[in-house]
């Protein structure tokens, strides 16, 4: 019997739950609802929308666990008139980050060294172009200061943040409210959900519609993640029934984007939120008001994907998740993916380990990954004032 179990390097990954210790804690999250995940990471730090006047942000430095606000009120960056939605950092540089509001803006942040000392008030830029809330931010893999974002106008515009103009404007492409955009990892191709019920793929070069079709059958919030070395791409979404499945495309021909494979998960109402661990092509489901994680291994067979676990992330209903960059992992302990779990007063880290007996540096567990180094040069005018020197 056991000669027929499929081999596997990865089945029995795992995370301990963190020590109250070992939590961010002790704030108040904003009430504002969406599909958005209200939380994002850098290389540096990771913020959050919090309770207060204006569209408070905080932006906490990673492993400063505890109370937020033991020795006083924490330094916030407060320059929206409303609610923040969505937030993003450029992998370039940690200290850059991006935050989109129910006011309309966009505000690009620059941290101080060592992270915020005192309230910011006024952005380092402000991006002023959108006419309705913005709900979506996405920095692009490859090349710095370029910037994506989605808003409920239906439109997504390409930004270049040093000079503050907008560039390629997608506000034809979608009829209904925007669900998620996401770039794959060289940024050749963008993608997005619509309440439509349709997935969209876009040069961004151009704002083309390269590839339209039908991901899932209901008009709850649908995600998606690139897995280009594969060839495939993975959406989570709802039945018509409302159930939540997750589907594995195969993208070799754009022209004719088809299914591989379809998974029933549960019948909870939560949007699905996914991640993927290209090294060792290991993918994480969560959903929002959930206290569990699904991984999955996927592979070049049949089956295609493979339950690994379900793993508990704890009684704390999930507000949102965001995934750290590969470098946050401790590749001596064997860690393969970092995600912070938000709940409403907590702020949890998750350490996903691929257990090994040797103590030695695993070499098969960490090849060659996306390093957040810049590899297409974004030329400025002589004359363009520049964020960043």
């Amino acid at each position: 019997m056991s000669s027929r179990l499929r081999s596997s390097k990865v089945r029995h990954v795992y995370a301990d739950l963190p020590k109250d210790r070992e939590t961010y804690s002790n704030f108040q999250l904003d009430s504002t609802m969406g599909d958005h995940n209200f939380i994002n990471a850098g290389t540096k730090y990771f913020s959050l929308s919090v309770k207060g006047g204006g569209g408070q942000v905080l932006c906490i430095p990673h492993g400063q666990y505890g109370k937020v606000n033991q020795n006083g009120p924490p330094p916030i960056l407060n320059g929206h008139k409303s609610a923040v939605l969505d937030m993003a950092f450029n992998p370039f540089n940690g200290d850059i980050l991006a935050t989109g509001s129910t006011d309309c803006g966009i505000c690009v942040w620059q941290i101080p060294d060592g992270g915020l000392t005192e309230n910011l008030t006024e952005p380092a830029v402000r991006l002023n172009k959108h006419a309705k809330k913005v709900i979506f931010l996405e920095f692009h893999p490859t090349s710095n200061n370029v910037l994506a974002s989605a808003s409920a106008d239906k439109s997504i515009k390409l930004w270049d943040i040093e000079t503050g103009q907008a560039g390629v404007d997608f506000k034809k492409s979608h009829p209904d409210l925007i669900q998620s955009i996401l770039f794959n990892e060289d940024g050749s191709l963008m993608f997005s959900t619509c309440k439509d019920k349709h997935a969209r793929f876009f040069d961004p070069r151009t704002g083309e519609v390269v590839a339209k079709f039908a991901a899932h059958e209901s008009v709850k919030a649908a995600k998606g993640i690139f897995m280009t070395s594969m060839n495939k791409f993975v959406t989570v979404g709802a039945t018509k029934q409302a159930k939540r499945e997750l589907k594995v495309w195969d993208i070799r021909k754009l022209d004719a984007v088809s299914q591989l494979k379809r998974l029933n998960l549960d019948s909870s109402a939560g949007t699905l939120m996914p991640f993927y661990d290209r090294a060792n092509k290991l993918l994480f489901v969560g959903g929002k008001g959930d206290g569990s994680m699904r991984i999955y291994e996927m592979a070049e067979d049949k089956n295609i994907i493979y339950e690994c676990s379900n793993f508990n992330t704890g009684t704390d209903p999930c507000k949102g998740l965001c995934a750290l960059p590969k470098a946050s992992c401790d590749v001596m302990k064997c860690e393969t993916m970092r995600v912070l779990k938000l709940a409403s007063t907590r702020v949890s880290e998750l350490k996903f380990v691929i257990p090994r007996k040797s103590d030695d540096f695993q070499e098969d567990l960490f090849p060659d990954d996306y390093a957040g180094i810049l590899s297409l040069i974004h030329i400025s005018e002589p004359t363009r004032p520049r964020l960043i020197s």
